[in-house]
């Protein structure tokens, strides 16, 4: 079956209704017909509540996480001021902390001698100048880490992944078949974490693996949304159900008819893809043979 656009799921649901003309030609806001207008920004908000909602395997997403982090061997500060100099202010991120360790998020994180507790990066002036929240006590300089602020007592901090809707899993992949109680063969090893508006916080201890994978529910762009038959049907009820009202000339007990054909629905597609999700197992245990 060929993937449906945006356009015809929003369409499915307006046939849901009953309605068979006017349908719309666009949902990002282009189409101002009476429908068309409804469509934006209500299609992508409804959307989106759905794959936040459960854990749809078929739409998964993996990324490979980056530490948010950044090196920097030849930092100075003076006494008095808040302007810090650095090698390359573009590898920064207004917020982050300059700190004396050298692996990111452990849990107690040092300020550099001078540089009061919690201090952070309060601007990015130019090219190889910061403005920090709070001004130097004593001069210094040497090597600093500057890294996102982690209060969760997790010790990596990484940077969450730009579509991320809803985190599902982290782990590490190893690079061959890994002995490990109870398991006779494991190809994962998973992390306790939190996602934090742009961050993931976790405790990545097995280095040896490389950086942990995020898998993870992604926000996609409008006009490639590839979605299954499942989602796709549970999708054009949940629209067709907002816009059953009565300010758009429907009976208030069609919207009861679609939401009990919702419910029903939703609880059927998501049976399906935890079938599917199942297979990915963590690995066999040794007392199975």
């Amino acid at each position: 079956m060929a993937a449906l656009t945006d356009i015809q799921i929003f369409n499915l649901a307006l046939q849901r209704l009953g309605v068979t003309s006017g349908l719309v030609t666009a949902v990002d806001g282009t189409d101002t017909t009476f429908w068309g207008k409804q469509a934006f920004p209500l299609y992508q908000q409804i959307r989106d509540e759905e794959l936040r909602s459960g854990d749809w395997d078929s739409l998964i997403s993996r990324d490979t996480l980056v530490q948010a982090q950044y090196i920097d061997s030849a930092a100075s500060w003076t006494n008095g001021s808040t302007s810090m100099v650095v090698t390359d202010s573009s590898k920064l991120t207004v917020g982050w902390l300059p700190t004396v360790q050298s692996a990111a998020g452990l849990p107690n994180q040092v300020p550099p001698t001078g540089i009061p507790t919690d201090t952070y990066i309060a601007a990015i002036v130019d090219g190889t100048h910061v403005t920090l929240s709070a001004a130097a006590t004593q001069s210094g300089s040497g090597q600093v880490t500057f890294t996102a602020k982690n209060k969760t007592g997790y010790w990596f901090v990484f940077e969450a992944p730009s579509d991320i809707l809803i985190l599902l899993d982290v782990y590490s992949v190893f690079p061959a078949s890994f002995w490990q109680w109870p398991f006779k063969i494991r190809h994962q090893l998973r992390y306790q974490a939190i996602y934090e508006g742009t961050y993931i916080y976790t405790d990545n201890y097995d280095n040896t693996a490389g950086n942990p994978i995020a898998m993870y529910i992604g926000q996609p762009a409008l006009g490639s949304p590839a979605f299954n038959a499942d989602f796709i049907s549970v999708l054009k009820l949940r629209l067709a159900s907002n816009l059953a009202t009565a300010g758009n000339g429907f009976d208030p007990t069609l919207k009861q008819q679609i939401d009990q054909e919702y419910i029903l629905l939703r609880d059927r597609a998501l049976g399906n893809s935890r079938g599917e999700h199942e297979l990915l197992y963590e690995g066999e245990e040794w007392w199975r043979g």
